[in-house]
């Protein structure tokens, strides 16, 4: 007995036996499937999901009265459970306080970081060139929604394209011009939809139709902000930025692009009499196929 307890205790493999029921840094980048697994936790900053309200991002989420919660602070939100009224914009009326953290901002840097964990290990799986580069755009996808949301919320921002550690000066510099910013979310969302490998993406997951779409989103959000608003755009030619006119003729061509390949509009079952059935089964589907 002695001795069987003396070989165990000399067993270094034994002592650093590495969880199996979770993935890790150490177990994640192995094959293809692994780092696929390892993906899978940023799906989580999509609208519907347990931490939807962590992610106030470019998604729309359904918030009181059926609306979008976006619509809380265009100051024309109506409560149509009544018929009359407005719902009170507290940022209309001068009533927000700023806070001195907050998960809107937080969260998504979490998966920024998330993303870029995987991107510093891009090369060690054992996979094919493609899938390297179908792993490489789904990380740099999320990468750019989430900044994209950040953006949404605060304009300027800390964009960050590296893994950080614990000296690195993005935690602590000043934030990002929002020109520069959009610049990179464009580029990433560009190179996702010329390098994504849709062969390889398996159903409801991102492909390069979903990339598609977000850009459109984005190129129509951040085109009309600088239009409406008058933004200068000077900085954008010496720096090789995009503009304001670029980003709206990219959402018209990707846009088209969507609407030549899906020309149907789905409409739902024959089972659902409501009106919008096919919009309702958007949200209450799992086999969203057709």
């Amino acid at each position: 007995l002695t001795a069987a307890l003396g070989l165990t205790g000399c067993n270094d493999s034994y002592l650093e036996r590495l969880p199996t029921t979770e993935v890790t840094e150490a177990t994640a980048f192995v094959s293809f499937t692994t780092c696929s697994d390892y993906l899978l936790p940023l799906y989580e900053v999509f609208s519907g999901g347990s931490t939807a309200t962590l992610f106030q991002g470019p998604s729309m989420v359904s918030g009181a009265y059926g609306t979008s919660t976006r619509d809380i602070s265009s100051g024309i939100l109506t409560d149509y459970s009544l018929g009359v009224g407005n719902i009170p914009n507290p940022y209309a009326d001068q009533r927000v306080t700023i806070p001195t953290s907050s998960a809107v901002y937080l969260n998504p840097y979490i998966w920024i970081r998330r993303a870029n964990i995987m991107l510093e290990h891009i090369n060690d799986p054992v996979c094919t060139d493609q899938e390297r580069l179908h792993l490489k755009a789904i990380a740099r996808f999320f990468r750019a929604y989430c900044h994209y949301g950040l953006m949404i919320n605060y304009g300027d921002i800390i964009y960050v394209d590296h893994l950080l550690i614990e000296t690195s000066e993005e935690l602590t510099k000043a934030r990002d011009s929002r020109l520069y910013v959009a610049d990179q979310i464009y580029k990433e969302l560009e190179w996702c939809i010329n390098n994504i490998q849709d062969e390889l993406a398996e159903p409801n997951t991102v492909n390069s139709d979903v990339i598609k779409a977000c850009m459109s989103r984005f190129a129509l959000f951040e085109g009309t902000w600088r239009k409406y608003h008058n933004v200068d755009e000077s900085a954008c030619a010496s720096n090789n930025y995009v503009t304001g006119s670029q980003l709206l003729n990219t959402c018209a061509t990707v846009s088209k692009e969507l609407i030549n390949k899906y020309p149907t509009l789905y409409t739902g079952n024959s089972q659902d009499i409501h009106p919008g059935k096919g919009w309702g089964e958007m949200w209450t589907t799992e086999d969203l196929q057709d």
